[in-house]
């Protein structure tokens, strides 16, 4: 029966070195392998995850630049904006969304591919959104209030006033009494509350102040008593001005 003690001790100090010896062998075989399991670990983060960190950063960088761009746009109506909101699309959106696909084959979640996916198509909504929006601002379309304005508004208001003032040049021409006085008062007067009241709902479709809508419908009721007040005296009014009224 083998008893160590029986050993001389010779051999108990080398069966003590080859034991020592095995444990630093299995020591070193498990550093290399957990070394080598951290260069795999590390390699991944340095060329796959960091990479698809710094492209998502991008992204979101990009589109936020983007909308400022077209908020821009929309406000103020510089081709600035139009050019910042280009530059948002070529080198930050497009390129980030390109390094994505390129890292994807090495993605180790499936389901982060079929985001990808996802993204790329609200992406490309998202680009077909902002073009309408920004092909739309600034035309009159995009405000039906001013293009009512623009379009239907003024040209009357412009008749409004020509025919106003032909009915002012008949009666200054005609022998000066109190009863034209009046009907030329009255006129100018129809002339002056139409023209201010148009000018400030103008005021106030650009400032959207509502003083502005206060004082042009005030023009406007006054604009109605003086049109009330000419009815009174339509039998004072010659052919011509009976025409134009």
């Amino acid at each position: 029966m083998f008893k160590f003690s029986d050993i001389t001790i010779g051999k108990k100090v080398g069966f003590g070195f080859g034991v020592i010896t095995l444990i630093l062998m299995g020591v070193v075989l498990l550093t290399i392998q957990q070394v080598k399991s951290m260069e795999v670990t590390t390699k991944r983060v340095v060329e796959l995850r960091t990479p698809t960190a710094h492209a998502s950063l991008m992204m979101l960088n990009g589109i936020n630049h983007s909308l400022a761009s077209l908020r821009g746009w929309i406000i103020l109506g510089d081709p600035k904006f139009q050019m910042e909101r280009s530059i948002a699309w070529e080198e930050q959106i497009n390129p980030s969304l390109k390094l994505m696909h390129q890292l994807s084959p090495n993605w180790t979640e499936a389901e982060n591919k079929i985001r990808l996916k996802t993204i790329e198509e609200e992406i490309n909504n998202f680009k077909l959104a902002q073009q309408k929006i920004e092909d739309i601002a600034r035309t009159a379309e995009n405000s039906p209030a001013q293009k009512i304005l623009f379009e239907q508004a003024e040209p009357l208001e412009k008749s409004i006033v020509v025919s106003v003032s032909k009915m002012i040049k008949q009666e200054v021409n005609n022998t000066i009494t109190s009863q034209h006085e009046n009907l030329v008062e009255i006129l100018a007067n129809i002339e002056t509350t139409t023209s201010l009241a148009l000018e400030r709902a103008n005021e106030f479709l650009l400032s959207g102040k509502q003083e502005f809508k206060k004082e042009s419908l005030g023009k406007w009721k006054q604009n109605y008593e003086h049109i009330n007040e000419l009815k009174k005296n339509e039998s004072n009014l010659e052919k011509e001005q009976v025409k134009n009224f």
